[in-house]
């Protein structure tokens, strides 16, 4: 799910949770998920159709702050 999507969905009070987890691919980096209402979930990805990756865990709250959430659930 795009970044301009997940803000009209959060607008509109349709997420559930996020979540900050290793990614599966490598796991020195972290990705994010977003579980909506209804129980699917999406992970954060780019115009570019890749799923966004953080090299570092303050580098993936800054991006969930700049979406707006308060709060994520972080798991090692």
């Amino acid at each position: 799910m795009k970044k301009h999507e997940i803000k009209v969905l959060r607008e509109k009070s349709q997420v559930d949770s996020v979540k900050v987890v290793r990614s599966p691919s490598d796991a020195t980096e972290w990705v994010v998920l977003i579980k909506i209402l209804g129980g699917q979930s999406f992970f954060l990805i780019s115009d570019d159709d890749e799923v966004r990756s953080y090299a570092s865990l303050d580098t993936a709250v800054a991006e969930l702050d700049a979406l707006g959430f308060a709060r994520a659930e972080v798991l090692f």
